[in-house]
C-alpha cells in the first residue's frame, strides 16, 4: 500500500504542472523577452520577490509598489509617476489577495489609459497581467 501511495504521488508530480516548483524562471523570461526601457514589471509588494530578482537579466525596471505591505492610496500617487512613459506593464498576481484584496492597482492603470492586452498564468506563481498603452 506504501508503495502505491508513492508511486502515485510521483506520477502526480511529474504530470502535473501545478504540482511542481513555481514557475518564477518561466514568469521572468516572459516579462524580459526583450529589452526596452518603457516597459515595467509590478509587484504590489515592497519589492520586486526574490526569484524575480534572482532570474532578472535586468533588461526592464520592476518596482515593488506597497513599501508598507498593504497598498495605500498614495502608493497609486506614486504608482503614477513611476508610469511616466511606460507604455507596457506586467503586474504580477502573487499575493495580492493579502497586499492588495479590493484590486486598487488594476483599477488605477485602467483609469490611466491602460488596456489589459493579456494574462498569462505560471504555475505557483499566478497570473500575470499585461497592460498596455
Amino acid at each position: 500500500m506504501v508503495i502505491l501511495v508513492s508511486l502515485l504521488g510521483i506520477v502526480q508530480y511529474y504530470t502535473n504542472p501545478y504540482t511542481q516548483r513555481e514557475k518564477w524562471k518561466e514568469a521572468t523570461f516572459f516579462v524580459e523577452e526583450r529589452e526596452d526601457e518603457k516597459v515595467i514589471a509590478l509587484f504590489v509588494f515592497p519589492e520586486p520577490f526574490a526569484p524575480y530578482l534572482w532570474y532578472k537579466k535586468d533588461k526592464i525596471e520592476a518596482v515593488g509598489i506597497a513599501p508598507k505591505f498593504i497598498l495605500q492610496d498614495e502608493d497609486l500617487i506614486n504608482l503614477g509617476s513611476i508610469l511616466t512613459n511606460k507604455k507596457k506593464i506586467y503586474l504580477f498576481q502573487y499575493l495580492t489577495g493579502l497586499t492588495d484584496p479590493k484590486e486598487k492597482t488594476r483599477e488605477f492603470l485602467i483609469k490611466e489609459d491602460y488596456k489589459e492586452s493579456s494574462i498569462k498564468d505560471f504555475p505557483g506563481v499566478g497570473f500575470v497581467y499585461v497592460y498596455e498603452r
